[in-house]
C-alpha cells in the first residue's frame, strides 16, 4: 500500500514536516487497523453477524482481518454501533474502537477529530 492511501499530497510547507506528518497518520491508521482486527478477533458472534449488524460487507471485514485492507474511521464506528447494540459485553471494543477511529486525522483538514 503506499503512503499517501491514494490522495495526493498538499503542495507548499517545509517537506520534512509533511514527511513527520504522514508518519504519524500512517502509525494512527495501523493503530486503527489493528483495533479493529482485534475488536473482530474478540468479537462474541459470526464475522457474518458482525458485518451485517455494522451494515458493511462481510468481504471488508476479511479484508481487514487478513491485513490486505486498512481499516477506516468510518467503518471503526459502524463497528462499534454493532458492538454496543449487542451489549455491555462488547463495551471495552466499543470504547477502543470510538477512541481510535477519533485519532485518525481527516484527509480534508489535517485535523483529528
Amino acid at each position: 500500500m503506499d503512503r499517501t492511501g491514494g490522495v495526493t499530497p498538499r503542495t507548499g510547507g517545509d517537506i520534512l514536516t509533511r514527511g513527520k506528518r504522514q508518519r504519524h497518520v500512517d502509525t494512527v491508521r495501523v493503530t486503527l487497523t489493528r483495533t479493529v482486527q482485534r475488536a473482530i478477533a474478540e468479537s462474541p458472534g459470526s464475522m457474518r453477524g458482525l458485518a451485517a449488524a455494522a451494515g458493511v460487507s462481510p468481504a471488508l471485514l476479511t479484508r481487514i482481518v487478513d491485513g490486505s485492507r486498512a481499516a477506516t474511521p468510518a467503518v471503526a464506528l459502524k463497528l462499534a454501533t454493532a458492538f454496543q447494540m449487542w451489549g455491555a459485553s462488547c463495551a471495552r471494543a466499543v470504547k477502543q474502537l470510538r477512541a481510535a477511529a477519533r485519532r485518525v486525522p481527516t484527509l480534508r483538514t489535517g485535523r483529528t477529530k
